[in-house]
C-alpha cells in the first residue's frame, strides 16, 4: 500500500511538473530605445502619410518539434526608410497593428499548424524646419534592428 501511495506521488509530481512547463516567445516588434533624445520641439511640415504591409507565417510542424517562420514584421525602421526615401526627417503617429489568421483546434498540438499575421503600418513623415546638426531625425546609422528567427535560441530572444 504504501509503494502504491508513493508511485502515485511521484506520478502526480511529474504530471504537474510537465504540465505547468510553457515557453514564452518574448520577440517584440520594437527597435529599442529612441535615438533622438537632442531632438527638440520644433516646426514641421508635414511630407506624406507612409503606409507599409507585411505578413509573416508561423508553421509548427508534428509535436511541435519544428517551427519555421517565413516573412517579416513591421518595424519602425522600416517606418524610418520609407520616410527617409521620401526626403522627410522623421515619423510621428505611428500605429502598427497586427491582424491574426489563425485557425486553430484541439489537434495542432499534435499534428501542428499554420499561423498567417498581418501586419499593417501607418504614420506621418515629416519634414523639420530649420534642421540643426545632430538634432536631424534622419539619422538612422544607430539604430540597432534585431530580427529573431526560428534559428534563434530562447536567451537570444530575452536580449
Amino acid at each position: 500500500m504504501k509503494k502504491q501511495i508513493c508511485f502515485s506521488v511521484v506520478v502526480l509530481a511529474i504530471m504537474m511538473l510537465v504540465c505547468s512547463c510553457s515557453t514564452t516567445d518574448l520577440a517584440t516588434n520594437q527597435v529599442g530605445a529612441s535615438t533622438y533624445i537632442g531632438t527638440i520641439a520644433k516646426d514641421f511640415e508635414i511630407v506624406d502619410v507612409i503606409t507599409l504591409e507585411s505578413t509573416e507565417t508561423v508553421k509548427v510542424g508534428f509535436l511541435s518539434l519544428t517551427r519555421s517562420v517565413t516573412g517579416s514584421r513591421i518595424t519602425y525602421t522600416d517606418l524610418m526608410k520609407k520616410a527617409i526615401e521620401l526626403g522627410a526627417d522623421d515619423v510621428v503617429n505611428v500605429r502598427i497593428d497586427r491582424k491574426d489568421n489563425l485557425k486553430s483546434s484541439i489537434f495542432d498540438v499534435i499534428f501542428g499548424s499554420k499561423n498567417t499575421y498581418t501586419y499593417v503600418a501607418t504614420g506621418t513623415a515629416i519634414k523639420y524646419k530649420d534642421s540643426q546638426p545632430n538634432t536631424s531625425a534622419s539619422n538612422t546609422d544607430s539604430v540597432e534592428v534585431k530580427v529573431s528567427g526560428p534559428s534563434d535560441s530562447f536567451i537570444d530572444k530575452l536580449f
